[in-house]
């Protein structure tokens, strides 16, 4: 089997079907002609049903289409009578003891298996409850120079129809005094995920491609988003063929590690996709038959993240009027401006690029793509013109980037004419994008117990005025967990160096401790010790603190505490220089509203989900098979961190429920879209059962056996003990019961619910 695009050959598993204990094979003396039913063999694959096979004069005939069925893919017309006596490379063998017959044929002439080596990623599609939240961030601090502050929001209405926010800073002024409010961003956002289409309105950042710069708009933009879709995979995933000629297990190793097994039946394979993985390795496929005999193959592989699969496009749309002075100004916004990019797949191999924009005195039209170099890399490259203000410019944009298991190389080089610009340098009269910038970085580990060296160096000009700068850094394993980090920084354009040693180590299960020495661009030496305790991921308290000297200068100290609940984070400290010290506090979390309720959480920045048992307290709640809380008081529980559209698992735990409960569901699949929340039911209903002492017209219980019939169509029948059990008992009850004999009786009762548990009725006359 040739292989097909991206795919690389293994090779096959040779291996005959044992021989039957009393066998006819080619060239045996057959006078007679006999006409039989057979089941058959093919390289140790059994077909379904039987097949009409005619043996005669030492010759073995099969119709052509049964053969087909069988898995034997050849060019034989489909009712031709098939001697497989006379075809090359075929072992015929007739089995008289288990009427078999029994084939090997080449490998290749079987039909091809795909295997799912793979499973696809399942699929929840993500939905939004109606709610509502507030994030809210209160920062003071005070100085020498006295006390400001700020409390920074955000505002979101969720639901089906999306998303509503807005985001914005309150200014608090010296000594407490109120500043003016600033508004970032008001948007409204929604994702049909099917598609995988998002549409905003508002305040927005253009999606466009990484050769050009993103700007800020207020209008309206529709772009393709695939960070919504999880389960799809964007970029081409190697595969493998190979040939089995009988049975086989067959393993994936991947980069070392075994990824996934699974069976393979004789003839041709396809391994479609490998599990997902970035960059260059090595995939090893080991075949193992039923006699234990293996055969390993292996190939190098490399996979581009940033290709697009063939077919596959990317595309944004944004048209509004340019926002200027974000940060320092609500609402200034200045001329029109539009934007379009796409992105497409032609093959596994190569993505074609293209982006346009246009203003009153602005336009500008581009292309580029993405090349994968076999395995050796990935080359991009773009060109773009424009015309901008009447000046015409140009850009040129050449990347490469290779990533190995032991080493990373990056390089990127842009070229601009004098009078190039874009839609980020069109409102700015006084700022121009730079003529040239050069961007390179590379990683190697340097061998096991010898750590990793890391070096950057990045050059922006703009005319006359240059910036370098170079950075060389190394990593190493030391005992105990602690850890050794150097680093380098120069300036080059300066003449100056800054460098830096440090010694990390761990101390219990969520502190660490840093010493170190840095060299300052001024060539002082400062010695440095930290001391640092992350909170607890279920809460709780935190703190950190350092102190740094240096022969020179003033001494410098810092200290803070945080502390962290299921409903804010609270967060303070002290910094300073000498006899300079300024202090510091931060409160922030979210308030949610939901299901009627209002809910005070830490900060919500995606996703979350709100458990509710419809007013039971005291449930407790998992989230992918962790407990993480109980419900209130009013049968609610805030899980505040779910990543958006992945399908997680909610469940409660029973166990501590009261006899008499019902819980109808106690786990549930949910994904949640960006920014909203889920509102997930699991309802938990109080029983309405109990055992009812029938008697008869003489005061006697009923004899066992009897069937009750309830006015609800319940059935059930009476106990040894006289009583019936019935657990789904309405305000007024009617029964109806057909005794062991044949006669029949009727009663009729009030039931009420008055303590946990089953309860109690009779005794009742039956008439």
């Amino acid at each position: 089997m040739a292989p097909v695009a991206g795919l690389v050959p293994f090779a096959s598993v040779n291996a005959h079907a044992d021989d039957a204990p009393e066998q006819m094979t080619r060239g045996s003396d057959i006078r007679s002609s006999l006409r039989l039913h057979l089941e058959l063999v093919v390289n140790g694959r059994r077909a379904s049903g039987l097949v009409p096979v005619t043996l005669q004069d030492g010759r073995i005939t099969v119709v052509a289409r049964d053969l087909r069925d069988a898995g034997i893919d050849r060019d034989w017309a489909t009712d031709a009578e098939v001697d497989l006596t006379t075809e090359p490379g075929v072992d015929v063998t007739y089995s008289q003891a288990d009427q078999t017959l029994l084939l090997t044929v080449p490998p290749h002439w079987l039909h091809g298996d795909h295997l799912a080596i793979v499973p696809g990623r399942s699929r929840i599609a993500p939905q939004s409850d109606f709610g509502a939240l507030v994030n809210y961030d209160l920062y003071v601090a005070h100085s020498g120079q006295g006390s400001h502050g700020s409390l920074c929001s955000e505002q979101r209405v969720f639901g089906r129809l999306g998303t509503i926010s807005n985001t914005g800073n309150l200014r608090l002024g010296p000594s407490g005094g109120t500043g003016r409010y600033l508004r970032y961003e008001t948007r409204w956002t929604y994702v049909d995920d099917s598609a995988i289409r998002t549409y905003e309105a508002g305040d927005l950042v253009t999606r466009t491609l990484p050769w050009m710069n993103p700007v800020r708009l207020g209008g309206a933009q529709v772009s393709r988003d695939f960070s919504v879709r999880p389960d799809v995979v964007t970029y081409p995933l190697p595969g493998f063929s190979g040939l089995a000629a009988v049975p086989s297990a067959l393993e994936l190793f991947v980069n070392g590690y075994r990824a996934a097994a699974t069976t393979v039946q004789p003839g041709p394979f396809v391994v479609d996709e490998l599990p997902y993985v970035n960059g260059a390795g090595e995939a090893t496929v080991i075949t193992t038959d039923a006699q234990g005999r293996q055969v390993q193959s292996s190939a190098a592989f490399y996979v581009a993240s940033s290709l697009l699969r063939p077919g596959l496009t990317d595309y944004a749309f944004s048209l509004g009027k340019l926002r200027r002075n974000f940060g320092a100004s609500s609402a200034d916004y200045g001329d029109w401006a539009a934007s379009a990019s796409g992105r497409l797949g032609l093959t596994p191999y190569l993505t074609v690029e293209a982006s346009a924009e246009a203003s009153e005195e602005h336009r500008l039209v581009g292309a580029g793509g993405i090349l994968r170099l076999g395995n050796l890399g990935v080359f991009d490259g773009s060109v773009s013109i424009s015309r901008q203000k009447g000046r015409d410019g140009s850009q040129v944009v050449l990347g490469y980037q290779y990533s190995g298991r032991g080493f990373n190389l990056m390089a990127r080089a842009v070229r601009r004419s004098t009078g190039y610009g874009d839609l980020s340098s069109y409102e700015a009269a006084q700022f121009r994008l730079p003529n040239r910038q050069w961007q390179a970085q590379a990683n190697v580990v340097l061998g096991k117990g010898l750590g990793s060296l890391a070096a950057s160096y990045v050059e922006t000009s703009q005319g006359d005025a240059r910036f370098r700068l170079a950075n060389l850094s190394y990593y190493k394993s030391l005992w105990g967990r602690s850890s050794l980090h150097l680093s380098a920084v120069s300036d080059i354009e300066r003449g100056t160096t800054s460098a830096m040693a440090q010694w990390v180590v761990p101390l219990g299960r969520q502190g660490s401790a840093v010493a170190g020495i840095e060299k300052t661009p001024r060539g002082n030496s400062r010695a440095v010790v930290d001391y640092g305790r992350a909170v607890p991921s279920e809460g709780g308290l935190g703190w950190s603190a350092g102190a740094s000297h240096a022969r020179g200068e003033r001494d410098r100290y810092r200290a803070d505490l945080t502390w962290r609940s299921t409903a804010l984070q609270v967060q303070g400290g002290i910094f300073g220089a000498g006899a300079r010290t300024s202090t510091w506090g931060e409160v922030s979390g979210s308030l949610v509203i939901m299901d009627g309720d209002v809910f005070a959480s830490n900060r919500i920045n995606d996703a979350f989900a709100l458990v509710s048992t419809d007013g039971v307290a005291g449930v407790p709640v998992h989230y992918e098979n962790q407990k993480v809380g109980m419900t209130d008081s009013k049968g609610h529980l805030l899980i505040a961190r779910v990543p958006s559209y992945y399908a997680a698992s909610f469940a409660i735990d029973t166990r501590d429920l009261p006899v008499d409960a019902q819980v109808p569901v106690t786990t549930q699949r949910s994904a949640v879209k960006n920014g909203s929340g889920r509102l997930l039911h699991f309802p938990v209903l109080r029983s309405r059962a109990a055992r009812i002492l029938l008697i008869g017209k003489d005061g006697a219980a009923l004899a066992a056996g009897s069937k009750v019939t309830a006015a609800t169509g319940e059935e059930t029948w009476v106990g040894l003990d006289g009583r019936a059990f019935l657990q789904d008992l309405q305000d007024s009850n009617s029964l109806s019961v057909v005794m062991a004999d044949g006669t029949r009786c009727n009663a009729a009762f009030e039931y009420t619910i008055t303590d946990p548990g089953v309860g109690r009725v009779g005794p009742l006359s039956c008439r």
